[in-house]
């Protein structure tokens, strides 16, 4: 089967290093099993020319490419949004273009792949998309690039040193306030109580070094990163625990990646975060420092509760997010779509002066919110 695969990694600079990208692990897996898939940017139009028409588009995230593909009536059309802001209680400006331009997209596609079943409850809701046109596909890894390491070879901890680790972009939405809040209320009790967070975007870095200092903990805090996915990895195998703490999110593949490495977790229970983590990790509510303190004091109290949740976790990554089992489920998703609906080439002439007619207006628009998006979960 030939895959038009649209992304955000692709034909950016660091698409090479981010191995575990949805994205990438379709494109690594579908092409392990035989398949020809073509890696197309999600930023511009798709350009096929001289090429075989695919037998399904995939477009991976809401963007220009997905639009494009909208517009020009190129079928048998599958998108996946990942978009956090769009199944999580977190505030964000948005214009009526853009939702207009998302509803459009969603309605057009002849399959939808939630990666829960809470985002495709939450999107067929908000957009008004009947529900059975969802098909629920969890993101996924290659699991050779994890595992969880052999105990002795862990570097020794000092006694009563617990080391907790976040990873993530410091931006407001990653809740890392609220973690380091949590780590406050903790000083006392636990004093070799460290925290990690492994970035490659440290905007606010010096803004929640002032504040973990305002704290008291200033000496409880260090950064590190960015790392390649094979050091990445070893940060998770040498945690005590990892915790997410953020306020938005889809189905976070750091989540993943802890639990492929046998790190317990704690995460918040935002976008599909609890389908995600099931029974293999403490999952508790968003914006509540008490509640991570708590989580967190648990774990640190019960060497074998660690062990149990980091076992959990690792079976679970095995049995469902095994990037070849996912990249098998849009395998069948593909041929069903393929065998019903006539493929049909994309109409580009006039989805080129659509994008032309967007890409004036969506900067002016993006001006001009609708007002506060706020979406409550239920």
């Amino acid at each position: 089967m030939r895959i038009a695969l649209l992304g955000g990694v692709f034909g950016s600079p660091m698409g090479k290093y981010a191995l575990s990208a949805p994205e990438n692990v379709l494109l690594r897996f579908l092409g392990d099993a035989g398949h020809d898939v073509v890696p197309l940017s999600i930023s511009e139009p798709p350009r096929l020319a001289g090429a075989a028409l695919p037998d399904v588009w995939h477009a991976n995230h809401f963007g220009a490419g997905a639009y494009h593909l909208a517009w020009s009536g190129a079928r048998p059309l599958v998108f996946t949004s990942h978009n956090p802001f769009l199944v999580s209680d977190y505030p964000v400006p948005e214009s009526r273009l853009e939702r207009a331009l998302q509803a459009q997209l969603l309605r057009r596609a002849d399959a939808v792949v939630a990666l829960s079943a809470r985002e495709a409850d939450l999107l067929a809701a908000r957009f008004g998309v009947a529900r059975d046109r969802f098909t629920v596909i969890p993101n996924g890894l290659d699991l050779t690039l994890y595992g969880r390491s052999d105990e002795a070879a862990r570097p020794p901890h000092a006694p009563g040193e617990l080391q907790l680790l976040a990873v993530g972009q410091l931006v407001d939405y990653k809740g890392h306030r609220y973690l380091l809040e949590a780590i406050a209320q903790l000083r006392d009790e636990l004093p070799g109580l460290r925290l990690t967070i492994v970035t490659h975007q440290p905007a606010l870095q010096a803004e929640q070094e002032r504040f973990a200092r305002e704290l008291g903990i200033g000496d409880r805090l260090a950064y590190a990163g960015p790392f390649s996915t094979a050091e990445l990895a070893e940060q998770y195998r040498r945690c005590d625990v990892f915790v997410q703490p953020s306020l938005a999110e889809c189905f976070p593949v750091t989540v993943l990646e802890a639990m492929a490495c046998g790190a317990p977790v704690v995460a918040t229970d935002v976008g599909g975060v609890a389908e995600e983590v099931g029974d293999a990790g403490s999952v508790v509510p968003a914006r509540d420092a008490g509640a991570l303190a708590a989580a967190i004091r648990r774990l640190a109290a019960d060497p074998a509760e660690r062990r149990a949740l980091g076992d959990a976790g690792l079976a679970r990554a095995r049995s469902l997010y095994d990037g070849r089992r996912v990249a098998a489920l849009h395998a069948e998703l593909y041929a069903d779509l393929a065998a019903r609906v006539a493929r049909r080439a994309p109409r580009a002439r006039r989805a080129d002066l659509a994008l032309a007619l967007y890409t004036r207006r969506a900067a002016a628009a993006r001006l001009i919110p609708t007002g506060i998006r706020k979406v409550r979960p239920a």
